[in-house]
């Protein structure tokens, strides 16, 4: 066993970088998985709607700020949630296009023109200053 266990991590150690070729591109699909799956199982549904699609379905390079990025904006929608969150997303040849939105409350009316500033932020029991904005 020990044999059969030398020889698995050797060949897991020899993989080349070409090997995972197929794991450095990312079709917009599985990107969108990617930014909503961590968010899942906090009893918020997260509803997933492709929207129109024009073209072949866009594939990048996996980029891990990206996929933070969107998903942060999950996680925002699924905090704020009553109940459900809607993923949305679209392409065509030009442009990739998304839509997260909660059924959350949304923002007081007295901070909408603060919105966008750092450190800005509606949470309960968070601290001035807590916030990125």
């Amino acid at each position: 066993q020990s044999e059969r266990c030398r020889e698995i991590l050797k060949r897991l150690t020899s993989l080349s970088s070409e090997g995972e070729a197929h794991l450095s591109r990312l079709p917009l699909t599985s990107l969108v998985e990617e930014m909503t799956a961590p968010h899942r199982d906090f009893g918020i549904s997260i509803k997933l709607r492709p929207g129109e699609r024009i073209g072949p379905e866009p594939v990048g390079r996996r980029n891990p700020g990206v996929i933070y990025g969107l998903g942060n904006l999950v996680e925002n929608a699924v905090d704020f949630a009553r109940k459900s969150v809607t993923v949305r997303w679209s392409w065509n040849e030009a442009t990739v296009t998304f839509s997260i939105t909660d059924d959350g409350p949304g923002f007081p009316p007295e901070i909408i023109d603060r919105i966008g500033e750092p450190y800005m932020s509606t949470r309960q029991g968070t601290e001035a200053g807590g916030g990125l904005g």
